[in-house]
């Protein structure tokens, strides 16, 4: 194998690593977006079902109160 050759391999290689370097940046960047949509969209929920919660027991409540007078 020629120097040249050597050459080549070594900065086709050296290009593909960097190619996946950036993929694996890339995809890093897209979980890290991913993973805050998922927590804004997890606490929106945890809002909803705390206030349906809160309607519930003040309706268990009121029954609870009518049923005894």
């Amino acid at each position: 194998m020629s120097s040249n050759e050597e050459t080549d391999d070594y900065q086709s290689n050296g290009h593909r690593f960097q190619n996946v370097k950036q993929r694996l940046k890339d995809r890093s960047r897209e979980v890290a977006q991913m993973k805050e949509k998922t927590k804004e969209i997890l606490s929106k929920q945890a809002i909803k079902i705390a206030k349906h919660a809160e309607e519930h027991e003040r309706y268990i409540t009121k029954v609870h109160l009518y049923c005894f007078l």
